[in-house]
Parts: structure tokens; C-alpha cells; sequence
């Protein structure tokens, strides 16, 4: 009987090295996957971060009555976010605009009502995602504005960014800013309308 005891507290022994190795293996596994998982949301705000900074900066460096043509390279992500802008006396202006006219980048993923395209949601709304999950550049204008032209006179205040290149026009007025980006598949060849 002896002979079993010994025999059952080696096996115990050797399964429980075994047992260890395999919780050891699966804890570095749920690791590494949580660091991939970080490691992609980090990039994703990175490049939403990257983007608004990017507009913001050749936006400040326009001289009035001037456009830019600005062209960036989307990301992977990037159709979760919409551009949007504030004027500085707008009601529902994000409180990260500081009270100044704004654009701010936010994302609605699946919050919109209008097949994607971030339709459907009130300013009020808008401004609570922008204040949860967006990044803003603040401007000393009265006025900021950015369109998505579907079609000829039926301007969107809002652009959906693209996984793929997206070219934009960037316009400072007396009295504002722009951004604007036509649809090229629906709104072929036209120049989007600057800050009258």
C-alpha cells in the first residue's frame, strides 16, 4: 500500500508541474493579446490625433482667402471617425473647444441612424460623443465649418474619414475656416464652395 501512496504523490507532483507550465503558457498568452489589442486601439487614436493635428496646423499657416489641397493617407480604423465643426457661439460646441470655434474628430461607430454616414444624430449628441471619444483643434475665427458634398447643393456638415487616401480642401476666410471634401463618385470634378 505504501508503494501506491508514493506512486500517487509523484504522479500528483509531476501533473502538477504540468499544470503550472500550461497556467504559466495561457497567462503569457492573454498577455501578449492584450498588449496586440493595446497596441492597435493606441495606433488607431494615434492616427485620429495625427490627422486633426495635421489639418489644424495647415489650417492656422493659411493666409485668408488662401486653399490648401491636403491629402493623407487613412488608416485602419479611420471610417469610425467623423469630422465635425463647431462655430464659437454654438450652442452644443464640445466643452474641449474652449469655447472658440473648432473641428474636432469623434467617433459615433454605431451610433448613427443613416446607414454610416453619421446621419441622424442631433447636435447634442454629437457633442456628448465628441466629449467622450473625440480630439479637437480650436481656432481664433468666428466661424468653422466642414461639408461632405454628396451631390451638387446638398452639403453634409460632416465627413466620414476613409481607410484609404482621402483628399480634403482647406479654406480660411475673413472670418473662418473650411474643410471640405467631395464625394468623388457622386459629385464628380466640382470644387467644393469656400467660406463666402
Amino acid at each position: 500500500m505504501m508503494i501506491n501512496k508514493f506512486n500517487k504523490k509523484a504522479d500528483l507532483r509531476e501533473n502538477m508541474v504540468g499544470i503550472i507550465i500550461g497556467i504559466l503558457c495561457l497567462a503569457l498568452i492573454a498577455g501578449f493579446a492584450v498588449m496586440l489589442y493595446n497596441i492597435f486601439i493606441d495606433s488607431e487614436v494615434q492616427n485620429v490625433k495625427s490627422t486633426i493635428n495635421s489639418m489644424g496646423d495647415k489650417l492656422d499657416a493659411l493666409k485668408v482667402d488662401q486653399e490648401y489641397d491636403l491629402t493623407f493617407q487613412g488608416f485602419k480604423g479611420a471610417s469610425n471617425w467623423f469630422l465635425f465643426a463647431w462655430n464659437r457661439d454654438d450652442a452644443n460646441i464640445p466643452d474641449s473647444c474652449n469655447y472658440k470655434s473648432c473641428i474636432c474628430l469623434c467617433n459615433v461607430n454605431g451610433a448613427n441612424s443613416n446607414g454610416g454616414t453619421g446621419g441622424g444624430l442631433d447636435p447634442k449628441t454629437i457633442q456628448g460623443y465628441c466629449h467622450q471619444n473625440g480630439y479637437c483643434k480650436s481656432f481664433d475665427t468666428v466661424r468653422a465649418r466642414v461639408n461632405t458634398l454628396y451631390k451638387i447643393g446638398d452639403p453634409e456638415p460632416r465627413i466620414n474619414l476613409l481607410e484609404t487616401s482621402m483628399a480634403l480642401v482647406l479654406t480660411k476666410g475673413t472670418d473662418g475656416v473650411a474643410i471640405n471634401y467631395t464625394d468623388p463618385k457622386n459629385y464628380p470634378s466640382q470644387l467644393a464652395p469656400s467660406i463666402p
